[in-house]
């Protein structure tokens, strides 16, 4: 009896029905919900690396301060650096929006795999160049430079590029010690290929401002693979979680860091010539010797085929593109 008591009645179960019909899919699909859902790939990279990019733009607000400093000693003049926020975006889609022309320096930043750009805009380097003599900062020709840099200007180019490698290494230095290196310069960004043009970079822009004067900006681009190495130790970092290295680990760190800084001389082979001893015997100066080249140049340590790849040039070298790993046919 006490069961039945509990039960429903036959009017408070019409008039929960009556309530719930607007929420019912008359159709029998279910519940109906306002709006559309979003599609959302959590093995993207924007998914993936999303959580850090607050961590990536605090350490570049550090770094914007080293460089305002190092800025202002170095060219006795009121700088002021602006931090912007850090993007993820498509390589592609950051050379289409990017200025035409401007210096594109492109870096290693061992131990890290991979390149970086620091890109900065003409005007920077012009405005730089006329407050070190005493100049407003602001200059005429900055927007229409169509030309080679003067060695006046090469040198206040590598001024502002060797402060800001100098902010990356101290900014970076409480995830992991780094060592920018310059490789090489472009004027045109479309020539630099750190990596492909879907793939997705990581952009921080700083404002500069130089006398009062709105000046340009200086990129620090990332492409995501050089990133996605640190992301456990950028998550960690940003959490307040990174202990102190035990000695061990200190001392696996360092023989990690000595070996991989060991020279290894690579060979490149762009092909074989067979030729009789006799053939090879009247070979003469300025002769011209014909060979299939293959689709591949084949790269070589101490004798040992390592990968295949494709010749090309890279910031006015030649250069070797990595296609595959070699295989020996059986």
């Amino acid at each position: 009896m006490a069961e039945q008591d509990n039960l429903l009645s036959t009017e408070e179960l019409d008039a929960l029905v009556s309530e719930s019909k607007d929420e019912l899919d008359v159709g029998g699909l279910g519940f109906k919900r306002e709006g559309k859902e979003l599609k959302y790939d959590i093995a993207s990279e924007a998914a993936f690396l999303n959580f850090n990019l607050d961590a990536v733009h605090r350490i570049h607000q550090a770094l914007g301060k080293k460089l305002q400093q190092d800025l202002k000693s170095a060219f006795r003049s009121e700088i002021a650096v602006e931090v912007k926020t850090a993007e993820l975006v498509s390589f592609d889609t950051y050379a289409g929006l990017a200025d035409t022309t401007t210096a594109t320096n492109v870096i290693s930043m061992e131990p890290l795999r991979g390149q970086a750009l620091v890109v900065i805009e003409i005007p920077v380097i012009l405005s730089a160049l006329s407050s070190f003599f005493g100049g407003t900062g602001l200059n005429k020709e900055a927007n229409s430079i169509n030309r080679q840099f003067t060695a006046t200007e090469m040198t206040i180019k590598n001024i502002i590029l060797n402060s800001t490698l100098g902010s990356i290494h101290e900014a970076w230095a409480p995830i992991l010690s780094l060592t920018p290196v310059f490789i090489g310069l472009e004027t045109e960004l479309a020539n630099t290929k750190i990596t492909s043009p879907l793939n997705s970079v990581c952009v921080n822009r700083f404002s500069i401002t130089i006398a009062g004067n709105y000046s340009g900006s200086i990129d620090i681009v990332y492409p995501y693979s050089m990133l996605r190495l640190m992301s456990s130790k950028l998550t960690q970092w940003s959490q307040g979680s990174i202990k102190k290295e035990s000695s061990q680990s200190i001392w696996r760190s360092s023989l990690n860091a000595a070996v991989s800084g060991a020279t290894v001389e690579i060979t490149v082979e762009l092909g074989q010539i067979n030729l009789t001893l006799k053939e090879f015997e009247l070979l003469r100066e300025e002769e011209v010797v014909v060979f299939n080249k293959p689709p591949l140049a084949r790269a070589s340590v101490a004798g040992i085929p390592i990968f295949e790849g494709t010749i090309g040039s890279q910031a006015s070298q030649m250069a070797l593109q990595v296609v595959r790993s070699f295989k020996a046919s059986k």
